[in-house]
């Protein structure tokens, strides 16, 4: 999916949740929090892969937009195990 679509596909969202850990979790941060919520007023959360599994995984809907940042350091595997189970709870998710 490219920027053109990926922004008609999300910019209605009610939330969007974005997902990261290790080497990717400044970039998970920063672009929910700069990027979608301080510039574009969108509704945002930041959710550390590791966390994820502790409670945020309940509220993700089949509808709820959840975007998922895999980076290559040592902590890949905290965010493949979302990566993975998400097709599992939610159809909303890249």
């Amino acid at each position: 999916m490219d920027k053109k679509e990926f922004a008609l596909k999300h910019h209605n969202d009610s939330i969007h949740y974005f997902v990261g850990a290790g080497n990717m979790w400044g970039a998970t941060y920063s672009y929910a929090m700069c990027y979608w919520e301080e510039q574009h007023w969108l509704k945002t959360k930041s959710i550390m892969a590791g966390e994820f599994f502790h409670g945020m995984f309940e509220i993700i809907e089949k509808d709820t937009a959840v975007t998922v940042y895999v980076g290559e350091d040592k902590q890949r595997d905290l965010s493949l195990r979302v990566k993975e189970f998400l097709p599992k709870i939610c159809d909303n998710y890249t």
